[in-house]
């Protein structure tokens, strides 16, 4: 008998992707499901394949208990803040991500391109000026900003996608000091000076976030950080919004008029941008700029790393 696949995420516009999964499993394509719709899915999938962007789903007890045949769970991702992996290994439910597949996401550019958009977005006032001609004005005042060889830009991690944003800002003449306890020896035979995050946040101009949402860096930035920062910090997210204090990022931005925050994530996202405090804010739109977690979403990275997914999942058989 073959086995179903429940596919809960956008697959169609990648080439070659259904017909490689088709090959092997039965497939239930449901890409914009809701939590209530997984109660109606047939209860004999043994595989279900997503990954965290426009997700509405968050994959724990609650939302696959139902699921008795259900052997593992695929995202298209490296990050897994919306799988309960405690429940999985109860559960022996076998995860299945791309964290670990460096060669290939090694090719993979697109969420550190992101975080520098938004440098350059946050330093130029770029969203802000263009709103500013589509009401009829021509008036550069409001809008100037700063280049970013007049700057020190701070990297708060340094794996894959730190390292290549590092490169980019270096590229621009920046001073580029980097913070990762675990990647000391690293950075500094990559050319940068290393510090730890008070040092970061202390010097800095521009931080951008490379970090996991693991136990250790769960509201990593909060207030007492934010406290040594520069009151006209420019700060790039686009890691996990778990990684931020949302409350301490809004008081330090009422605080600081001339600083931003410019996010690719959120705190819960399956929840929603509207339930967001940050969207919510009254800055929003002047001090607080969000993306809709479309980083790594590029028709290239989407290709490469949907692909290797469903190449993991057939190996396992």
């Amino acid at each position: 008998m073959t086995k179903k696949i429940l596919i809960a995420t956008e697959i169609d516009n990648i080439v070659g992707l259904r017909e490689k999964i088709s090959g092997h499993f039965q497939i239930i394509y449901l890409p914009n499901i809701l939590p209530e719709d997984l109660k109606q899915v047939d209860k004999n999938i043994s595989v279900i394949f997503t990954n965290p962007n426009n997700s509405k789903v968050y994959y724990g007890e609650e939302t696959l208990s139902n699921f008795r045949n259900l052997k593992q769970l695929v995202t298209a991702s490296t990050g897994t803040i919306h799988i309960d992996k405690g429940y999985l290994d109860n559960n022996d439910i076998k995860l299945i991500n791309i964290s670990r597949s460096y060669s290939v996401l090694n090719q993979i550019t697109s969420t550190a391109e992101q975080a520098f958009l938004l440098t350059l977005a946050g330093l130029r006032n770029f969203t802000q000026s263009t709103k500013s001609v589509d009401k009829g004005s021509w008036d550069y005042s409001p809008f100037t900003g700063r280049q970013i060889n007049a700057i020190t830009i701070g990297v708060l991690g340094f794996g894959r996608l730190g390292k290549m944003y590092a490169h980019f800002a270096k590229s621009f003449d920046a001073r580029v000091i980097c913070c990762d306890p675990y990647k000391l020896k690293e950075i500094e035979e990559d050319g940068y000076s290393a510090c730890d995050i008070d040092e970061l946040f202390s010097v800095c101009d521009v931080i951008s976030i490379h970090i996991h949402a693991n136990k250790e860096n769960i509201k990593i930035i909060s207030q007492d950080t934010l406290r040594k920062a520069k009151a006209s910090l420019l700060l790039v997210n686009t890691s996990r919004g778990e990684v931020i204090d949302e409350d301490a990022i809004l008081q330090f931005l009422h605080n600081n008029r001339t600083s931003k925050y410019l996010t690719d994530v959120i705190t819960d996202e399956h929840l929603g941008v509207t339930n967001s405090k940050l969207f919510k804010s009254d800055l929003y739109g002047s001090q607080i700029f969000i993306t809709p977690h479309c980083g790594g979403m590029t028709s290239d990275a989407r290709s490469i790393a949907y692909h290797h997914a469903a190449d993991l999942l057939l190996r396992e058989g």
